[in-house]
């Protein structure tokens, strides 16, 4: 495939990374190699959001399409829609926050996380990768009730709602 011209890794300049962090930017931004891609167009990295880190794969050009995995998954579950759909939108998969390669951050494992801080999160990435038009978000199960918080909370930022394997409410 060729490099994405939306693939890109952007730190928050407020949020100063500790030398750990920084060798663990390094290296994620590394790995693209093997599929292909030059370093500077990785397609997947890890991104700063407020109070954690999200990993995310963003393959394809065109509408933005967000697809968000259900529990206990990861963003590797939607490997054969990637592939598929990438070849006409961009599409944007991440690791929820304490799901696959995405940190905890700052949550307190003993409460768990919010799904309004979920959608919070999607919200924070979607600033970070200057995605600025409305997104198709498809989310499966546990993504399905992330997806209800984004329309409550950023409905101008959909252009659609796929519900897949979910609950009208949650």
């Amino acid at each position: 495939t060729l490099p994405n011209a939306h693939d890109r890794s952007v730190r928050d300049e407020a949020q100063t990374p500790s030398e750990e962090e920084a060798a663990a930017d390094e290296t994620e931004a590394l790995g693209s190699a093997e599929l292909g891609v030059p370093d500077q167009f990785p397609s997947a990295a890890r991104h700063r959001i407020p109070g954690g880190r999200v990993e995310r794969l963003d393959r394809g050009t065109g509408p933005p399409v967000l697809l968000v995995h259900g529990f206990p998954l990861d963003h590797t579950m939607w490997s054969s829609q990637i592939d598929a759909l990438a070849e006409r939108w961009r599409v944007i998969a991440p690791d929820l926050r304490g799901f696959g390669q995405s940190s905890l951050g700052d949550a307190d494992p003993a409460r768990g996380i919010a799904l309004e801080q979920y959608a919070d999160d999607v919200a924070a990435l979607l600033d970070v990768l200057l995605v600025t038009e409305p997104i198709v978000l498809a989310g499966f199960s546990m993504g399905g009730y992330i997806a209800w918080q984004v329309v409550r909370k950023y409905m101008s930022r959909l252009r659609a709602l796929i519900q897949i394997d979910t609950r009208a409410a949650a």
